[in-house]
């Protein structure tokens, strides 16, 4: 079984998101400046015995201005790593992904564009499955930049569900999830007044309590954590991230999937250390992000239809997380939540953040609502995604993106 494994990386300015309206790519990128947290995870790799699998880096900066020192600095990195774990080493970022463009445009002209950015973590995800197929690999396991892997058993674990049976379905996907020191599950619960009305915390501890801390070994995923799963090639050329989502992508994945009749298991043994550093960013940003990603997977449940070869999802096959924030009452917590932070910054006098606040209640409004329908985007997005794989699979093609990639052996 040809393993690819994946670990996206990506790398900003010390100062980037911290002010001004322009809400952030991503949670807590690396400074450009700084070492970061990649060198801990591929050395981490070191752990397997035997080095059957391939790595590949995806590198995103969250500017131009940073690509080539970005780039410079990550070649310097993996010539050093590829001597210590043995592995072939691949490398993508936006200079590899200009090339890519170049061969996709040459013969499709812009038809496949949608897949080809780094512009966030949806975009960054279906990289890592167009090498997947690039790389013809059965399967891609993925961690994030932020992890390191302490189970030696890590990759058989990954690799011993995965295509096979389980209760007489398929397991096209194996979902995991984090640890952190002293062996924690569970994430510290914020007992702000603001974080019992937007209780996300909780209802991720439930779902922890209920999957890992109960019940049998393989169980039918309600979440997924995509630092820590692994994707069949049956369904990862068959079914993309999708591009609208801003963050979240992962738990959007799992919605998809199960839309499109593949199944994905969770596995209790499945786990990954998980050291984030400190998001930096205002609570107004990442509250905004999220609320525009409930509302978005909400619609893509609600305006759901019947078709052949597809199944109807409900909101409860997400619970207990998911579902507390996609079901009818959402629009009540958007709001309620909302009202309680502008109270807590007008109380400090920091009527900037206050504002964004009641920006951000008003998301639930029709005029801001996605206009277009979200379950339709879903299946053009499907139907593109299947053409390009089909692109993907052709020889010419396969051989000339791979010469794009930057190879450390």
């Amino acid at each position: 079984m040809k393993t690819l494994l994946a670990i996206p990386t990506y790398w900003g300015t010390e100062n980037y998101g911290l002010t001004g309206l322009k809400s952030p790519i991503y949670d807590h990128p690396t400074a450009i400046n700084a070492e970061g947290t990649l060198d801990k995870a591929i050395a981490s790799l070191e752990i397997f015995s035997k080095k059957d699998f391939d790595l590949i880096i995806l590198a995103s900066g969250v500017s131009k201005k940073i690509e080539k020192e970005m780039h410079e600095k990550l070649v310097k990195k993996l010539e050093q790593h590829s001597k210590k774990i043995k592995n072939k080493i691949y490398l993508l970022s936006n200079i590899e992904l200009d090339n890519f463009k170049k061969i996709i445009h040459k013969h499709y002209s812009r038809k496949y564009d949608v897949f080809l950015g780094f512009k966030g973590y949806s975009q960054v995800r279906n990289l890592s499955l167009i090498i997947a197929q690039i790389l013809e690999a059965d399967i891609i396991i993925s961690i994030d930049d932020d992890e390191y892997i302490t189970d030696p058993k890590f990759l058989s674990k990954a690799k011993e569900f995965i295509g096979g049976d389980f209760d007489c379905k398929r397991v096209d996907g194996v979902a995991g999830y984090y640890v952190y020191e002293n062996k924690r599950v569970n994430l510290f619960e914020d007992k702000s007044k603001q974080a019992s009305v937007w209780d996300k915390t909780k209802q991720m501890n439930k779902a922890f309590d209920m999957f890992i801390k109960r019940g049998r070994r393989l169980k039918e995923a309600h979440f997924l954590l995509g630092g820590c799963s692994v994707i069949h090639k049956n369904l990862f050329t068959r079914v993309p991230y999708d591009t609208q989502i801003p963050r979240g992508e992962d738990m959007d994945y799992l919605i998809n999937a199960k839309m499109f009749g593949f199944n994905i298991f969770f596995d209790k043994n499945f786990y990954v250390r998980h050291e984030p550093p400190p998001s930096k960013y205002p609570l107004w940003k990442t509250h905004r992000m999220d609320i525009r990603r409930f509302i978005y997977e909400r619609q893509k449940i609600q305006q759901q239809k019947p078709r052949e070869n597809m199944q109807m999802v409900k909101i409860d096959d997400f619970s207990p997380y998911l579902s507390a924030f996609i079901g009818g009452d959402l629009d009540a917590k958007i709001k309620k939540s909302c009202e309680v932070i502008v109270e807590q910054y007008k109380s400090i006098g920091d009527n900037f953040s206050a504002m964004r606040h009641i920006e951000n209640a008003t998301l639930v409004e029709a005029k801001h609502l996605p206009k277009h329908n979200v379950f339709d985007h879903l299946l053009l997005l499907q139907s593109k995604w299947l053409s390009f794989s089909e692109v993907l699979a052709q020889k010419k093609i396969k051989k000339a993106l791979k010469k794009c990639l930057v190879v450390f052996d």
